[in-house]
């Protein structure tokens, strides 16, 4: 199989397959080991600062949470592309889902949307946690307790266990791994913006971003850009909206 696909794709399509057969059989396995490892963050932080150096990976920090509006996650992506830092040109965006039309987040929220309008709330619950404390990322867990490694069972450490959305080419943000369960109910808190870690950027999207962090002013940029300057995987760029 991998063999037709190096003939008939190139060296990356067939690396990308065996990287997904790889994590398909033995990424439950991978997480077992991992999840009774304590690893070091920076030994984390430093493999994903070696992978912006290779081809079709972000320029960007691949472990850089960036702040969304949970109402503003519309899509939820199955299948491939799915890594970490990755930059993916083609068509994969194209067949889009919406989130509460994918039968275990509707779920998920239908659950979710009924406990916040229960007086009788569960105080373990997220909802109530989520209204109470107010939302806390992974690592913030991390700092304070291993507690995170106990509950992880989506990622092979707490830091990539962050609630997962893909960008499609025009900026869209689509459900993708970790964090149904926390997204579902930040949506039923009303939570108004949670960290999320962006795993895979259509690679026009890449070139968005790129376009708009490199140029010097606002008017450099052309106008069909610039309804992307706010955008929260752009924030920070000396153009943005204050």
């Amino acid at each position: 199989m991998f063999c037709s696909i190096l003939k008939n794709k190139g060296i990356w399509h067939a690396i990308d397959e065996f990287r997904y057969y790889v994590d398909r059989n033995f990424r439950q396995v991978l997480n077992g080991i991992f999840m009774r490892i304590p690893l070091d963050r920076q030994l984390v932080y430093f493999q994903y600062r070696v992978r912006r150096c290779l081809p079709r990976h972000t320029n960007s920090n691949p472990l850089k949470l960036i702040y969304v509006d949970p109402d503003d996650v519309k899509y939820y992506h199955k299948g491939r592309p799915y890594a970490v830092g990755r930059v993916v040109d083609g068509d994969w965006d194209q067949n889009r889902l919406l989130l509460e039309e994918e039968k275990n987040c509707r779920q998920l929220l239908e659950k979710y949307y009924k406990r916040a309008s229960n007086e009788k709330m569960d105080k373990r619950g997220l909802i109530h946690r989520f209204a109470i404390e107010g939302y806390y990322s992974q690592r913030k867990l991390l700092k304070d307790s291993n507690q995170p490694y106990k509950d992880n069972n989506d990622t092979p450490h707490p830091l990539t266990n962050e609630i997962g959305v893909n960008i499609y080419r025009d900026g869209s943000l689509a459900k993708k791994d970790a964090g149904n369960n926390r997204l579902c109910a930040a949506k039923a808190a009303g939570l108004d913006s949670i960290p999320v870690l962006v795993r895979t950027r259509h690679k026009e999207w890449e070139s968005i971003k790129n376009t708009i962090r490199n140029a010097d002013s606002a008017e450099d940029l052309p106008e069909k850009y610039l309804q992307f300057i706010d955008h929260p995987d752009v924030e920070g760029h000396p153009h943005s909206q204050e």
